[in-house]
């Protein structure tokens, strides 16, 4: 099946110089680093075990090129480190969303089932009080 994804926003970022990636694409998780009075924001892939600021959305980011940046909701895409079903509770770990372990911070849930390498939907996570 063919994901479609709706942008939300139009917030843009760069990446900042301690970044060693080139490139960021659709659906990692990112830190900000700096919030410039003008222009687009410094991110950095977000740490293992984080809370993520923003996903990286339709357009990719690099040092030179902006890309989109939209907050994590329901129905944003997210890059998968490995195999999820739908409802499974996320954590962020190597730059990619992965299925969360015991005493880990979470997300996020998975909207779809997934594996390593998709680009999924996010979704809200179902908890009891």
């Amino acid at each position: 099946m063919r994901q479609q994804f709706t942008q939300i926003g139009t917030l843009t970022a760069l990446l900042d110089a301690s970044e060693t990636a080139p490139a960021l694409g659709t659906g990692q998780p990112v830190s900000v680093t700096a919030d410039p009075t003008s222009g687009p924001l410094k991110v950095i892939t977000c740490p293992d075990f984080d809370v993520p600021h923003f996903v990286i959305g339709a357009r990719p980011a690099s040092s030179t090129s902006s890309g989109i940046i939209t907050p994590i909701s329901a129905g944003v895409p997210i890059l998968l480190g490995g195999a999820v079903m739908r409802g499974d509770k996320l954590m962020v770990e190597s730059g990619r969303f992965v299925k969360a372990t015991t005493g880990k911070v979470v997300i996020c849930a998975a909207g779809d089932a997934g594996a390593s390498g998709d680009t999924i939907r996010a979704a809200l996570l179902s908890e009891v009080a």
